[in-house]
């Protein structure tokens, strides 16, 4: 059984490494030079970001890309943080809502207890967006 589920792991593991680069300059994408890049993990980085802005808007250095970029999800950080929503037209809204307190158990010893209210964040995309991950 063991062995099973090494060799399973073995070839999703070998899959992974082998996926095809995916090229956004077919979907679509407003960046058209980025492609990803990291075929096992395919998560866009703010580094990844920054040379984007920095290619597509000749003139610009480096540092200001990198500024443009940090000063973008900085208000975007500190607009969520005062409580307020987000929209980002052609992308989605970030959303900010209040959970109220309730009652939950401690898995471990099956005690019941009060979680406290907290502030959650969550995403819908536009609906351009949904559509274009959807056609994809």
């Amino acid at each position: 059984m063991k062995e099973d589920i090494r060799l399973r792991t073995s070839l999703i593991q070998e899959d992974a490494t082998s996926l095809p680069r995916i090229d956004c300059q077919r979907h679509g994408n407003p960046f058209p030079s980025l492609t990803i890049i990291r075929e096992a993990e395919m998560t866009v980085t703010k580094a990844d970001l920054v040379d984007e802005v920095y290619k597509n808007f000749k003139g610009m250095s480096k540092t200001q890309a990198a500024n443009s970029v940090e000063t973008f999800l900085s208000l975007s950080k500190s607009t969520l943080i005062e409580g307020k929503d987000l929209l980002i037209s052609g992308f989605g809204k970030f959303n900010v809502k209040d959970k109220k307190p309730r009652k939950g158990r401690n898995p471990q010893t099956g005690n019941s207890m009060l979680l406290e209210g907290r502030r959650v964040i969550t995403f819908k995309p536009s609906t351009q967006l949904r559509t274009k991950v959807n056609a994809s």
